[in-house]
């Protein structure tokens, strides 16, 4: 059933990961009620305390996303936007702390040490350019709910892996589609 796989999600190997999420994208097809219980489980993942399980939960949401574009309107509702905006937002909490740490211990100029965080925002950031991809509703839900200001702090975080600037842009690319996102954009000091 859906619940083994959503766990296998939160401890498998990536190979298996993969498997499960393309598992739950063809139980999920044209089946509105399994890609309502499927988006609730795996949102409550991307909530866990435990930052692996946030990284991996992500993905998996990136993925069905992509897959099933039916699913960005599922996870929408399940309250998906909201938790990745804060995972995002984590970014101003933990991981820039960290970052100056890490670079302090190093002598300056090095990379965040702590891949967890730096996971957890990739993969979020990935996820929330999957959700708003081509998809109007969500890119207004995003921007509404303060997605735009942390997207655009990672791009400014010269302590962040190389993969969260491109996620990072990539959903800025995607939520510029919207006009008005495009001036909440250049308002957020996105364009230099």
């Amino acid at each position: 059933g859906i619940e083994p796989l959503v766990h296998l999600i939160a401890i498998g190997s990536a190979r298996a990961q993969e498997k499960a999420a393309g598992a739950l994208g063809s139980l999920g097809f044209e089946n509105e009620a399994n890609e309502g219980v499927i988006s609730t489980q795996l949102i409550r993942l991307l909530a866990s305390a435990d930052k692996a399980v946030c990284a991996k939960a992500a993905r998996a949401i990136a993925v069905l996303a992509k897959q099933t574009p039916s699913y960005q309107a599922a996870l929408a509702k399940a309250g998906g936007i909201a938790v990745l905006i804060t995972l995002l937002s984590l970014d101003d909490k933990s991981v820039h702390a960290k970052a100056r740490a890490s670079v302090d211990r190093m002598g300056g100029g090095g990379r965040v040490s702590d891949a967890t965080d730096a996971e957890v925002l990739r993969e979020a950031a990935g996820a929330t350019w999957a959700l708003s991809e081509n998809n109007a509703a969500n890119q207004s839900q995003i921007a509404s709910e303060g997605g735009i200001p942390p997207l655009i702090g990672l791009l400014s975080a010269s302590a962040l892996p190389g993969e969260v600037h491109r996620d990072a842009a990539g959903a800025l690319w995607s939520l510029a589609a919207a006009p008005a996102n495009q001036v909440a954009i250049a308002a957020a000091h996105g364009i230099p």
